[in-house]
């Protein structure tokens, strides 16, 4: 597994919440798209498909 950057640590800190990925945009003050590409640089160095499997896998090991 890949490190993750802050800025993909930051946008795993909110997969867990029910918000879309513009919502997490607006409140990190980035694109929807870079919440996106940031969002599925998580999901492949995480080995995982979706934000759920993300969510489960990130507690597994301890990121959130």
């Amino acid at each position: 597994m890949s490190s993750l950057t802050v800025a993909e640590l930051r946008i795993l800190g909110y997969l867990p919440t029910h918000l879309s990925f513009r919502e997490i945009a607006e409140r990190t003050y980035v694109s929807a798209n870079t919440v996106k590409t940031q969002a599925n640089a998580v999901y492949r160095k995480l080995d995982v498909s979706c934000r759920s499997e993300a969510v489960t896998r990130a507690r597994e090991i301890g990121l959130i």
